[in-house]
């Protein structure tokens, strides 16, 4: 979980809701939204992702196996502890 606090947001003024600074047109939006490691804009991938030709393992530690699995395992229980997870 990440707790955080937005002071700031700078927003093209060309996806703007007219004169009002304060909105953004959601029709004039386009986000670039990640998911499984791949590049999406609203409907359709949009741009190839380089974590997404890479192992899945180095981006889901419980897939590991041997030594890695450990090591991954250990810090996982180091990070729960640290951050009290």
């Amino acid at each position: 979980m990440i707790e955080l606090r937005i002071v700031q947001v700078h927003a093209d003024s060309r996806i703007l809701a007219g004169s009002n600074s304060d909105r953004i047109d959601p029709d004039k939006w386009h986000p670039l939204i990640m998911s499984f490691r791949q590049f999406y804009g609203i409907d359709e991938q949009v741009h190839p992702s380089r974590l997404g030709k890479g192992p899945e393992e180095a981006y889901a530690p419980w897939k590991l196996s041997g030594l890695k699995s450990v090591a991954g395992k250990v810090l996982s229980k180091w990070a729960r502890y640290k951050y009290r997870v």
